[in-house]
């Protein structure tokens, strides 16, 4: 993020903002037929400051079409080390994902924020790639 380092300054003065890399890991993790999980790392920094996040969240498939999920509740909670909690509901339909989640800081900045945190929503568009698994083999012997 921020490859340019652009300028954020209210005045006319100079504030470059630093490069952001992050690293994300995610995995996926069926329990059963209607149960999986996608746990989750990121960490990322910028100048001097970093952050590290941990999630879990648990997906319950509502509706299937043959063997791709088509209607899934989500439930989830994340962790930014230090920092705050942050539990989430949402909806996926197909590749599409509707999210809300509630940032609770518990950090020692909570005497200023009164551990008030701030609605997200989140709408994300999963790219979808069939696998082999998923194709009817026919055998063909050769003669």
């Amino acid at each position: 993020l921020h490859l340019n380092k652009p300028n954020e300054s209210f005045s006319n003065g100079s504030n470059r903002l630093g490069i952001r890399p992050n690293i994300i890991g995610i995995g996926y993790i069926t329990l059963n037929n209607r149960i999986h999980l996608e746990p989750s790392l990121m960490w990322g920094y910028q100048k001097k400051a970093q952050e590290f996040l941990a999630a879990v969240t648990a997906g319950y498939t509502l509706v299937r079409n043959g063997t791709t999920p088509q209607h899934i509740l989500l439930f989830g909670v994340s962790a930014r080390v230090k920092d705050a909690l942050i539990p989430l509901v949402g909806y996926q339909f197909k590749t599409f994902r509707f999210m809300m989640n509630y940032d609770v800081n518990i950090s020692s900045l909570t005497q200023a924020s009164r551990v008030n945190g701030g609605i997200e929503l989140s709408f994300v568009y999963m790219g979808y790639k069939p696998t082999t698994k998923n194709k009817l083999m026919i055998p063909c012997p050769r003669l």
